[in-house]
């Protein structure tokens, strides 16, 4: 496996910059961190703890190794590292990132679950729009035939196109209520 192909989850990248900056804190150096994150890692985990241990064995930087997994970490991320590396403060800048990763991880299930509730709407609109294509203009297409009445032909012809089967895509039943959309404009 690759080292530009592993990925590790949010929660991963958390739990693994947690407890890095926390045994860095405590005195422990990069090199014995790694080892002891090693004994519990397991899978996609436990090779990505592997090669950043070959690579500080070789005598590399943490952001140098953490350049070979771009999936895992940015630039931004590797270049933040580098710095705070230089500077002697990657245990600040390890909790910080460590802080930064949670907060977008919380502004994504935010805006996920933002978007179920349209998302939900949108499903009953549609639900209702094609109960009413198939069951009621039908139903009331013949009173209105009965008063010499007509019905729109956009609601005829797209209860017809899905009564009869050949009309259920959702591009024809958009097509059907809105025709101008479906043209082509064309300068020859």
């Amino acid at each position: 496996m690759k080292s530009s192909s592993i990925s590790l989850s949010n929660g991963e990248k958390i739990s693994f910059i947690q407890n890095l900056s926390t045994m860095l804190t405590a005195g422990i150096s990069i090199l014995e961190a790694i080892d002891a994150l090693l004994e519990d890692a397991r899978g996609k985990h436990k090779k990505f703890l592997e090669i950043v241990r070959e690579d500080i064995i070789q005598g590399n930087h943490l952001y140098q190794s953490f350049t070979r997994f771009p999936l895992v970490f940015d630039k931004v991320t590797v270049n933040l590292l580098k710095a705070s590396e230089e500077a002697g403060t990657l245990e600040t800048t390890l909790h910080d990132l460590k802080k930064n990763i949670q907060k977008e991880m919380e502004f994504s299930d935010k805006v996920k679950s933002a978007m179920i509730y349209p998302f939900l709407i949108g499903l009953v609109f549609a639900g209702v729009l094609l109960l009413m294509l198939v069951v009621v203009v039908p139903k009331i297409s013949s009173v209105f035939l009965r008063l010499r009445m007509d019905l729109p032909l956009s609601s005829l012809s797209s209860s017809h196109h899905l009564q009869s089967g050949q009309g259920n895509r959702p591009d024809q039943i958009f097509q059907k209520f809105f025709p101008a959309s479906s043209c082509r404009c064309t300068d020859h």
